[in-house]
């Protein structure tokens, strides 16, 4: 089942990450960036529990920031680097997208929708969760 399948279904899809640029070659450079500075930086919603939020320690927590966590080890085990420090970059709707397009993050964790629109700046992971649902039936079908 696609995204397309999934949208003409009434569900909304929303991904992992917004990661990297959608070009193989840029994808190429953004990992030798992580590798070169020994860090890769993460771009997430504060206040968007429980997907992404700051505790009362001030540390980044939640589902999304989770699973970038894992990623990011992923990372690190794939351009075999003793260390990799994760960094974490607040971000808001309007420039959570431009954070990964300019560079100022590698990554999004976070909840943002999928949209042609966004593909053309940005490439998108599998989705891990989909919201709210619909269904369309015939008016005898006996469905409520």
């Amino acid at each position: 089942m696609n995204i397309a399948s999934l949208r003409r279904r009434g569900l909304r899809v929303v991904p992992l990450l917004v990661a990297l640029i959608a070009s193989s070659a840029y994808a190429a450079t953004t990992l030798e960036r992580i590798r070169d500075r020994n860090a890769i930086v993460f771009a997430y919603r504060d206040g968007a529990a429980p997907f992404s939020f700051k505790d009362r320690d001030g540390r980044v927590r939640g589902y999304t920031v989770e699973l970038c966590t894992h990623v990011a080890q992923a990372i690190q085990r794939e351009l075999r680097l003793p260390t990799l420090d994760v960094k974490w970059v607040p971000v808001d709707a309007a420039d959570r997208i431009d954070a990964i397009a300019s560079g100022r993050a590698d990554a999004e964790c976070g909840t943002t929708t999928m949209t042609l629109s966004r593909m053309e700046r940005v490439d998108f992971s599998v989705p891990i969760f989909v919201d709210g649902g619909a269904l369309a039936v015939r008016a005898q079908s006996g469905v409520k």
